[in-house]
């Protein structure tokens, strides 16, 4: 594909098509595999790649700085997306790597305080609808997620117990 005169490819194929058998690989080897292909995966999501090839319009830190006010990802995430796209070889790559570890930006970037946490609204507002349209009872959806109630309810945003959880808990009696 071609974006702003240049030319990038995707990975293309299924999540760990790389991967026939584990056994193939050593832990390292397979760990490093796999890491690189959910950075891949995420980046998708974080960066659609034709919108964020189109912004691109510089690979200095600086421009990567201002981006990062719009895209609201790190700047690492973003060197990492444009070398997936090949806008930038290996040995660019290495040199912003090593700019932002000269800078101390591996753990705190800048912006990082200032730029508000997001916070999901859809995942709350649709548990909300299937709660209170009766589609599944609140404890089945809950039980459903396969997750600890506190997750869960970091994730949805709203406390998950209701008049179900009452109905649910075990009625204890003293048999003589």
């Amino acid at each position: 594909m071609c974006y702003n005169g240049k030319l990038y490819h995707e990975n293309a194929g299924t999540l760990h098509n790389g991967v026939e058998r584990i056994h193939d690989y050593s832990s390292q080897k397979l760990n490093s595999i796999i890491e690189n292909q959910a950075n891949l995966f995420a980046s998708h999501f974080l960066l659609p790649s034709e919108a964020f090839a189109n912004s691109l319009l510089s690979t200095s830190l600086d421009y990567y700085m201002d981006l990062k006010k719009h895209w609201k990802v790190s700047i690492q995430a973003m060197i990492y997306k444009t070398f997936s796209l090949n806008l930038i070889n290996e040995d660019q790559k290495l040199y912003l790597n090593k700019k932002i570890s000269w800078n101390n930006w591996r753990t705190k970037e800048p912006y990082d305080d200032e730029m508000p946490l997001e916070k999901p609204i859809q995942m709350k507002q649709v548990y909300q609808m299937i709660v209170d349209n009766d589609v599944v009872s609140r404890n089945e959806l809950n039980v459903s997620f396969q997750l600890p109630r506190n997750e869960l309810e970091k994730i949805i945003g709203v406390s998950i117990s209701g008049p179900d959880d009452e109905n649910q808990s075990p009625i204890l009696k003293l048999i003589k």
